[in-house]
């Protein structure tokens, strides 16, 4: 099994948050600090061309979210389980999505 980096402050996830755009937050879902995102695409093809190239990120890391599709747009949610929080992993994921998202035409900030 890797070592897994360890869990970060609210504080210390919300600075890096502040450069990755206005998209992302930190929110608690049952107890639990989660980072999600919404992206909107102009078209089907283009949210789903993101979720496609966006497992090339997810295989690099070997650190899985949630993702939830619908028609243009995509909900990406991401905590890590062991630790239990919001870790390096899930920070390095989202700016990996938010590149992503952006070469993909997402709508909005």
């Amino acid at each position: 099994m890797s070592s897994r980096p360890p869990a970060l402050s609210d504080a210390a996830v919300r600075d890096v948050l502040g450069h990755l755009g206005d998209r992302w937050s930190l929110v608690n879902r049952d107890g639990k600090a989660v980072l999600t995102a919404t992206f909107r695409f102009p078209a089907p093809r283009a949210a789903e061309d993101f979720v496609v190239d966006a497992f090339g990120a997810i295989d690099a890391l070997d650190h899985h979210p949630v993702i939830e599709i619908a028609y243009t747009t995509v909900t990406v949610s991401t905590s890590t389980h062991e630790p239990l929080g919001i870790t390096q992993l899930d920070l390095d994921l989202a700016a990996a999505f938010s590149n992503l998202a952006e070469r993909h035409g997402a709508l909005g900030s």
